[in-house]
């Protein structure tokens, strides 16, 4: 849920201090009730399941989905899907808004590739030999395969574990899916206790992002009554933009209502530029934004109160 805020809503909102925004749709992947409850009371979220109703199968969607959501919830899921994985990773892509979220996670290792426990899986079915699980499969040749060493995790259903990811694996299958902008929530928060003492089986926000820019948070957010804001040691009043995406090849330009900021730096995480005089003599409230000079696509990002 923290993953959450920051993908919906830029900072860190505990799950019964979100806002009420019923507009926000998305879908949960057979959710832990201790989140999907309270989150559905707050956004237009349902919750699904793979063998009961309201169902999703990740693996075959229909029409009606494509980009039918703001966000998607995965939470250990994707280990149980049957291969080829890639289908349920292009699915979820599909189904997102532009600009959409698909807040993720699964286990994965740090080193080596992503390892399958039955690559050729096509017609298979469970038995129970002397007390043990026993998966057989008739490979598209029609060769009969039998693996006796079966991993199961708990929850409703065979959650059989079909696959063990790693890190590098799993990234390129968020980007050969079309994810762009992949972020691994490494940092801890520890206000709401969030601390990782291993850097594997990390929450992801994945997005295909169109827009130019993401942006977490900006200030100031309102000028002092001389006319100043955020003032620089030139005496200039500065603006900043703190980001997690920029589109590769974009020429950004910061607009403070008619104006574009000048002396624009943009780093990995923070953009700032020296607001125009202009636009703090208007006294009222203008509209702060983000634009790719080369396409015209922007992103509104607040508006700027100049204090009388």
């Amino acid at each position: 849920m923290h993953a959450l805020s920051i993908a919906l809503f830029g900072r860190a909102i505990s799950l019964p201090e979100f806002p009420e925004r019923k507009d926000l749709l998305g879908k949960g992947m057979s959710d832990w009730d201790g989140y999907a409850k309270p989150l559905s009371k707050k956004l237009g979220y349902i919750n699904t399941y793979y063998h009961k109703a309201p169902k999703l199968d990740i693996t075959d969607t229909s029409s009606d989905d494509g980009q039918s959501v703001d966000f998607l919830v995965s939470t250990d899921v994707f280990e149980h899907v049957a291969p080829p994985v890639s289908i349920a990773f292009e699915n979820a892509r599909k189904m997102l808004k532009p600009g959409g979220a698909f807040v993720f996670s699964v286990p994965y290792v740090l080193q080596g590739e992503t390892q399958e426990h039955f690559p050729n899986l096509h017609e298979f079915k469970l038995e129970t030999r002397d007390g043990k699980r026993i998966l057989i499969n008739r490979t598209r040749d029609g060769d009969v395969e039998e693996f006796p060493e079966l991993v199961f995790h708990g929850g409703e259903g065979e959650t059989i574990e079909m696959r063990v990811f790693s890190e590098s694996g799993l990234l390129k299958d968020l980007h050969q899916a079309g994810f762009n902008d992949v972020q691994i929530m490494k940092d801890p928060y520890f206000e709401f206790g969030i601390y990782w003492p291993s850097s594997c089986s990390l929450p992801i926000i994945a997005r295909v992002n169109s827009i130019p820019v993401r942006v977490l948070d900006w200030g100031p957010k309102s000028t002092s009554s001389d006319g100043t804001a955020n003032p620089q040691p030139s005496g200039r009043s500065a603006i900043w933009l703190k980001i997690a995406y920029v589109r590769p090849g974009a020429t950004l330009e910061l607009r403070i209502g008619e104006h574009v900021a000048d002396g624009l730096v943009v780093t990995d995480d923070l953009i700032t530029g020296l607001i125009p005089l202009a636009a703090l003599k208007t006294q009222s409230t203008q509209p702060v934004s983000i634009a790719d000079a080369n396409t015209g696509s922007s992103v509104h990002v607040g508006f700027l109160t100049m204090a009388e």
